[in-house]
């Protein structure tokens, strides 16, 4: 039990309470002790608040850091789309490694941000069949970097195991893309 215990100077500190049944000499006494936790309260709060500043900050830097990428990638697809007939192969390579870097990148900084959320989500365990989420991840990535030629080999049967489907599809969509 958690209560708020005033100190003889008025402070008011945060204690945590045990109190139950003892034998003491054939007698059946009650004891209680109090533990002062206010510090420790004090220490958790700071925490939450440092967390919820740090995810506040992984946000906004990943907005930022996500708007000038996108123009970057633009301006490589507008300049294959409305000069690509008169670029020549070499430059039209440089230009396709532009977007596929630029592409990278923003899964990067997507995956800074996924990486500042965990620990703060909760995960929903239920039974995922390991062999279908790699099929499906193999789809996710052969869609998510075009004109890459994406195979995933598993060389035995994976289990079925439980766990949060989301967050492991996240871990082997990150492991295959980087690779």
């Amino acid at each position: 039990v958690y209560l708020q215990h005033r100190l003889a100077t008025g402070e008011i500190r945060d204690v945590e309470v045990f109190c139950g049944p003892i034998m003491v000499a054939g007698k059946q006494l009650l004891y209680s002790i109090y533990h002062d936790v206010t510090d420790r309260k004090e220490m958790e709060e700071a925490l939450r608040k440092s967390n919820r500043e740090l995810d506040d900050f992984a946000y906004i830097a990943s907005h930022d850091l996500k708007e000038p990428l996108r123009g970057i990638s633009n301006y490589a697809d507008f300049l294959m789309e409305d000069y690509g007939d008169q670029i020549d192969a070499e430059g039209k390579s440089k230009l396709e490694t532009l977007q596929r870097l630029c592409r990278r990148e923003e899964a990067l900084i997507q995956s800074l941000l996924d990486y500042s959320k965990v620990g703060r989500e909760d995960l929903t365990l239920e039974p995922v069949n390991l062999n279908l989420l790699v099929g499906e991840v193999e789809e996710l990535a052969a869609s998510s970097f075009p004109g890459q030629s994406i195979s995933i080999q598993v060389p035995r049967s994976l289990p079925t195991v439980p766990c949060d489907v989301i967050q492991i599809r996240k871990v082997i969509f990150n492991l295959v893309s980087n690779a």
